[in-house]
């Protein structure tokens, strides 16, 4: 009974921790290359374009990333300490 309980809770808990991941390899990559792109920040992380667009959008909405400067030539801004 628990074996089945733990297999039918298995994907989401998965899930979770993988979007944790991703988050915070894109802060890492950020704070790294601020000059870097989306579709560079796609190509590293091993997604689409447009994954990775809603992953930044997330991180903007939530204040922990900005972009400053103008959309070509700005740079992004990492507001999460240790990074």
């Amino acid at each position: 009974m628990l074996e089945a309980i733990r297999e039918s809770i298995l994907p989401y808990a998965k899930s979770s921790s993988s979007q944790d991941m991703a988050r915070i390899r894109v802060l890492a990559f950020l704070s790294g290359d601020p000059h870097a792109t989306v579709t560079q920040l796609a190509q590293y992380l091993g997604c689409s374009k447009r994954s990775a667009e809603r992953t930044v959008a997330q991180l903007k909405e939530e204040g922990v990333l900005e972009r400053q400067g103008s959309p070509r030539s700005g740079v992004w801004a990492v507001h999460a300490p240790g990074l």
